[in-house]
């Protein structure tokens, strides 16, 4: 008895080496503040579902509550799959390291989502709006390799594209003709502060989009190769030895036609000699 709970207990402790538990995992059912009718449902349940982005308590998402830049980045990095112990050779000193967002802003800084220069605590904890969103998610397409094409059609059709900064009309335009923005009464509303459901359903929208399968160089493992180079030289000597052995028993078959031609002629010879002398 005491040997089968013992092995239990092994078998469990094996299991739990190879089974490794996210503990910001959660579920948007976890939320007394999101209704099944809400029109983020969806998109929530599916970037909380993947840890993009967590609740603001164990048991609210606030989907209400402003989105900020930090925020975001966060979201952005763990949808890309930043390591929370990332760290960068430019490591920015305005960025408190005990901040749950640094490694994601350091990210951010090294592949140019967001400007290293000028940017402090204040401006990362800042309400983020629609429009620096898109262009965030923008420059990240474009480091994806992602299909950044563009047109108008779309985007002209808002009341509203006047409002649009400059930097982020491109970004906008893509984002409108990916179907990524789709705009809420005929306006985009750039300057709007996005909420944290608002940016759970961009971010849901572009995770959507096809990513493209990076190259992949096929090596065969050196094992590999010498294992077929070992084998190769088997088969090979066994054929060589195959031919030896075929050629040597040719030769043999020769050698006893041979032997067998000449004593038919010893024997033809006696016999015509022994006539000749009863002849005689």
């Amino acid at each position: 008895m005491k040997r089968k709970i013992l092995c239990c207990v092994l078998i469990v402790l094996l299991i739990s080496t190879f089974v490794q538990v996210d503990a910001r995992a959660l579920d948007v059912t976890d939320f007394n503040d999101i209704a099944e009718t809400s029109l983020y449902y969806a998109a929530i349940e599916y970037v909380v579902k993947n840890n993009w982005l967590g609740g603001t308590s164990a048991n609210t998402f606030s989907p209400d509550t402003p989105m900020t830049r930090a925020m975001f980045i966060t979201a952005l990095g763990r949808l890309h799959g930043v390591a929370e112990t990332y760290i960068s050779e430019n490591a920015s000193s305005a960025v408190d390291t005990t901040n749950y967002y640094y490694p994601y802003v350091e990210w951010a800084y090294d592949n140019q989502l967001i400007m290293r220069e000028g940017s402090t605590e204040e401006t990362l904890n800042n309400n983020i709006t629609f429009e620096q969103m898109v262009t965030i998610l923008f420059r990240y397409a474009e480091n994806k390799g992602l299909d950044t094409t563009y047109s108008n059609e779309k985007y002209n059709v808002f009341s509203d594209i006047a409002a649009v900064s400059e930097y982020a009309v491109i970004p906008m335009q893509w984002a409108t003709t990916r179907g990524i923005v789709n705009g809420a009464d005929n306006k985009l509303n750039p300057q709007t502060e996005t909420s944290r459901a608002q940016a759970a359903h961009l971010l849901f929208s572009f995770s959507q989009l096809e990513v493209p399968k990076p190259y992949v160089e096929r090596r065969i493992d050196h094992r590999i190769l010498f294992a077929i180079g070992i084998v190769s030289i088997i088969i090979l000597a066994a054929c060589i030895v195959g031919l030896v052995r075929k050629r040597n028993r040719n030769e043999y078959l020769k050698y006893i036609e041979l032997v067998r031609n000449i004593k038919n002629q010893v024997e033809e010879e006696q016999a015509s000699h022994y006539i000749a002398g009863n002849n005689l």
